[in-house]
């Protein structure tokens, strides 16, 4: 899998559940929220298995995310 500019961030989050790849979400607002991508709607995100807090997840607002980092490559 690599990133493609021409996708949407929705898209991409689809993209990166398919692969059942972690993303970590960079949102607006300066925080960062680390997960496994569970589920994407219309206008939100389902982050499952939170990294740092045991038996969490997080449902994001796709608006709010300004950027996604993914492990991609392979060695």
């Amino acid at each position: 899998m690599e990133f493609n500019p021409a996708f949407s961030v929705a898209d991409t989050l689809r993209q990166l559940q398919g692969e059942k790849l972690r993303a970590e979400l960079q949102l607006r607002g300066g925080h960062v929220l680390s997960g496994a991508v569970s589920a994407v709607g219309e206008h939100f995100v389902v982050l499952g298995s939170l990294a740092s807090r045991d038996f969490y997840d997080a449902v994001v607002r796709i608006e709010d995310i300004s950027a996604i980092v993914a492990h991609l490559r392979k060695k």
